[in-house]
C-alpha cells in the first residue's frame, strides 16, 4: 500500500513539473510600459504591436491561447491609443501562430479598418504588412501584393527610408516565391538605392538586402553572383541568428549549384544540430534534393512526406509541384510505375495551379508597375512644381533685393549730396560769422582801447566807455560760442 502511495505521489509530482514546464510565462506588461515611456509617442502603436508580435512568436503553439487572453485583457484595461485595433492585431497574430490562417486574415482586416479610422499611418503600415504575410501563407498572392502596395504608399507618404527599404524587400520576396526573379531583383535594387542614399550607415538594412539577393541568385543558378554577395554579407558582419543562418545557408547553396550533394547533406545535418541556425522548410527540401541525388531515396521520401503534411505549405503549388515530382522520380527508380504516374499527375495539377497563379500575379504586376510609373510621374511633377515655385520665389526675392539695394544706393547718394550742400551752407555761415560778427565786435573793442590809449583824461574816458567795452566783449563771447557750436556740428 505504501509502495502504491509512493508511486502515486511520484506521478503527481511529475504531472505538476510537466504542467509548470509548459506554463505560459506571464505577459511582460511592465517591460512594454517601460518601452512606451521612453519612446516617442509617434511610434507608440508601432512599438506595442512589434513587442506583442515578438512575444507571441516566441511561444510554443499550446501556450498561444492563454497569452492571447492575457494580452487582450491588458490592452482592454490600458489607456493606450488604438487599443481596439491592437486587440484585433493580437488575436490575428495568435490565430496565425496556430495556423488558423483564414480567421487570422479576417481579424487583421478588422485591425486595418480600425486603425485606418484612427489615422495612425505607422501602425497602418505595420498592419498592412502583416496582412500581406498572412495572405501569402493563405496562397492569396493577389491580396498580398495589394496589401504590400498600400503599405508601400504609406511608407512613401511617411518619408521613412527604413520603412521604404523593408517594404521593397517584402515585395521582392513574394515575386521570388513565384519565380519572378528579375522583378524581385528590381525591388531589391530599389531598396539598395534608398538605403545608400538615406541610410548609408545602417548595417541591418544593408545586410537584409544582401541576404535576399543571395536567395534570388541561388534560385537563378548564378554561382558567381551568389559568391560575390555572400562575400559582401560576410564583410557586413551584421550579427544575429538570421544572418548567421544565411551565411551557413549560402555554403550549402554553393555546394548544390556545384553538384557536391554529399557535402550538402553534411552541411544540412550539421545545421540541424546547430541551435543557432534557423532551419526552415526550404532547408528541408534542399536536404531531400540532396538525398535524391545521392540515391538515398527513403530519407528523401520521409522529408517530402513531412513537407506535404505541413499546414503552412498547403497553399504553395510551386513548392508542392517539385515535391510530387521528386516522389514520382523516386517511384520510377524503384520500378513502381503506378505510383510514379499518380505523383506525376499530382505534380502536373500543382503545375497548372501554379501557372494560373503566375498569370494572376503577372497581371497585377503590370498593374502595380503602371501605378508605380504613374506615382513616380506624379511625384516628379510635384517636385517640378515645388522647384518652379522656389525658382519664382528666388527670382522675386532677387528683384526685391535689387530694388531695395537701388533705393538704398539712391538714398545714400542723395544723402551725400544734401550733406555736401549742408556742409557748404554751414561753411558759408561760419565764414559770415567769422567775418561779420566776431570781427565786428573785436574791432569795437580794439577801437575803444585805441581811444583810451590816446586820451589825455583816461580815467574819465574809461568811465564813459566802460559800458561799451563790456557790451562789445559780451557780444564777442556770444559770437565765439556760436561759431564754436556750429563748428562742432
Amino acid at each position: 500500500m505504501v509502495h502504491i502511495n509512493r508511486v502515486i505521489l511520484v506521478l503527481l509530482l511529475l504531472c505538476l513539473s510537466l504542467q509548470l514546464s509548459v506554463a505560459t510565462p506571464p505577459f511582460p506588461a511592465d517591460s512594454l510600459s517601460k518601452v512606451l515611456k521612453t519612446a516617442d509617442q509617434t511610434y507608440s502603436g508601432q512599438n506595442t504591436a512589434n513587442f506583442i508580435k515578438e512575444y507571441i512568436e516566441g511561444l510554443t503553439r499550446p501556450k498561444t491561447e492563454r497569452a492571447k487572453n492575457e494580452i487582450t485583457g491588458w490592452l482592454s484595461q490600458s489607456n493606450i491609443q488604438n487599443r481596439f485595433a491592437l486587440i484585433f492585431f493580437t488575436e490575428a497574430i495568435c490565430a496565425k501562430h496556430i495556423y488558423h490562417l483564414a480567421y487570422a486574415q479576417a481579424l487583421m482586416l478588422k485591425a486595418v479598418e480600425s486603425v485606418n479610422k484612427a489615422d495612425d499611418r505607422r501602425l497602418l503600415y505595420l498592419f498592412l504588412k502583416n496582412l500581406a504575410f498572412i495572405q501569402t501563407d493563405v496562397g492569396d498572392a493577389i491580396g498580398a501584393l495589394s496589401s504590400y502596395r498600400l503599405a508601400k504608399r504609406e511608407a512613401t507618404n511617411l518619408t521613412d527610408a527604413s520603412l521604404q527599404v523593408i517594404i521593397n524587400v517584402d515585395i521582392s520576396d513574394i515575386y521570388f516565391k513565384y519565380n519572378f526573379f528579375y522583378q524581385a531583383l528590381s525591388y531589391l535594387d530599389e531598396a539598395e538605392q534608398i538605403q545608400r542614399t538615406y541610410r548609408p550607415d545602417d548595417k541591418y538594412l544593408k545586410a537584409t538586402i544582401l541576404k535576399y539577393k543571395c536567395d534570388v541568385f541561388f534560385r537563378m543558378g548564378k554561382t558567381d553572383s551568389l559568391k560575390k554577395y555572400n562575400t559582401l554579407l560576410k564583410i557586413q558582419n551584421a550579427g544575429g541568428r538570421e544572418y548567421y543562418s544565411q551565411l551557413k545557408r549560402n555554403d550549402y547553396y554553393l555546394c548544390l549549384l556545384n553538384g557536391d550533394f554529399y557535402k550538402v547533406i553534411d552541411l544540412l545535418k550539421a545545421a540541424r544540430r546547430d541551435s543557432i541556425f534557423q532551419f526552415y522548410n526550404g532547408d528541408r527540401q534542399s536536404l531531400a534534393e540532396a538525398f535524391l541525388k545521392t540515391g538515398q531515396t527513403d530519407s528523401a521520401t520521409n522529408i517530402i512526406n513531412d513537407l506535404l503534411a505541413d499546414t503552412l505549405e498547403a497553399n504553395h503549388p510551386e513548392l508542392k509541384h517539385r515535391q510530387y515530382e521528386m516522389l514520382a522520380q523516386i517511384a520510377q527508380q524503384k520500378g513502381d510505375h503506378a505510383h510514379a504516374a499518380i505523383y506525376f499527375q499530382k505534380a502536373l495539377h500543382q503545375s497548372a495551379e501554379n501557372i494560373k497563379r503566375l498569370v494572376q500575379v503577372g497581371s497585377i504586376l503590370s498593374q502595380f508597375k503602371s501605378e508605380e510609373i504613374e506615382g513616380a510621374y506624379l511625384q516628379k511633377n510635384q517636385v517640378y512644381k515645388k522647384e518652379r515655385i522656389w525658382l519664382l520665389f528666388a527670382v522675386v526675392v532677387a528683384i526685391l533685393i535689387i530694388v531695395i539695394g537701388g533705393m538704398f544706393y539712391r538714398n545714400a547718394k542723395q544723402k551725400r549730396h544734401y550733406e555736401r550742400l549742408l556742409f557748404t551752407a554751414q561753411k558759408e555761415e561760419l565764414a559770415f560769422i567769422n567775418s561779420h560778427e566776431v570781427r565786428r565786435h573785436l574791432s569795437n573793442i580794439l577801437g575803444i582801447i585805441d581811444v583810451l590809449e590816446n586820451s589825455d583824461d583816461k580815467e574819465n574816458e574809461y568811465n564813459e566807455l566802460e559800458g561799451h567795452l563790456f557790451a562789445s566783449a559780451e557780444n564777442l563771447d556770444k559770437a565765439i560760442k556760436s561759431f564754436s557750436e556750429k563748428l562742432t556740428d
